[in-house]
């Protein structure tokens, strides 16, 4: 089936729900770090939907996982901390998340993954403190996934050319936000990143 390419973000939040999906994000990274957050997430919900994403982070099985690991699942909360920042703008990070779609390509990402990535975050967040993630909270986190998620598969199928790592970043942003930003792009590991060893689980 032709995919239909996303032009315009549709799906809106309103203030509540925005200031729901930042409230609770600053409640997890406050009560966890965000490596933890990382590594918890990927082991315990999406590997289980989804081993046969275990070689795109340089593992064979989750019972041993290593450096490349602990960089790449970092990287990805990054781009969920992006997400989370400029969710009111949404037009800020459409590039940066639609050259993510663009860049993943290679490495054998397809439409089921990015979809289940959504629903196995979802299902991650259930999992913490039910007062803070109660329904209206999830389904704030829900939309903005969405909007993610469209602009993710919009980059994985268009004919343009991946944008490069220099031109990513977002307008508007400080040198270290877009240091950052270059990062969640080119699964580069942020400099002052603390290893993970294998049982910090």
């Amino acid at each position: 089936m032709e995919k239909t390419e996303v032009t315009t973000i549709e799906i809106a939040l309103t203030h509540v729900q925005i200031n729901l999906v930042r409230e609770s994000w600053r409640w997890l990274n406050f009560n966890r770090p965000l490596q933890e957050t990382a590594v918890r997430f990927f082991l315990d919900f999406y590997f289980k939907q989804n081993p046969d994403c275990l070689p795109m982070f340089g593992m064979k099985t989750v019972d041993h996982y290593n450096k490349a690991f602990s960089i790449h699942a970092l990287t990805v909360m990054h781009a969920i901390k992006y997400a989370v920042e400029y969710i009111g703008n949404p037009e800020q990070f459409q590039r940066l998340f639609r050259t993510v779609g663009q860049t993943h390509l290679r490495f054998g990402l397809t439409d089921l993954h990015v979809e289940r990535f959504l629903e196995q975050w979802l299902a991650f967040l259930r999992a913490n403190d039910a007062k803070v993630f109660d329904a209206a909270t999830v389904e704030a986190w829900n939309r903005a996934g969405r909007i993610v998620v469209s602009q993710i598969l919009n980059g994985m199928h268009t004919k343009s050319p991946p944008t490069t790592t220099e031109n990513s970043t977002v307008t508007g942003t400080t040198s270290q936000q877009q240091e950052d930003a270059a990062a969640v792009v080119g699964h580069q590991v942020v400099p002052t990143m603390p290893e993970i060893d294998n049982n910090g689980v």
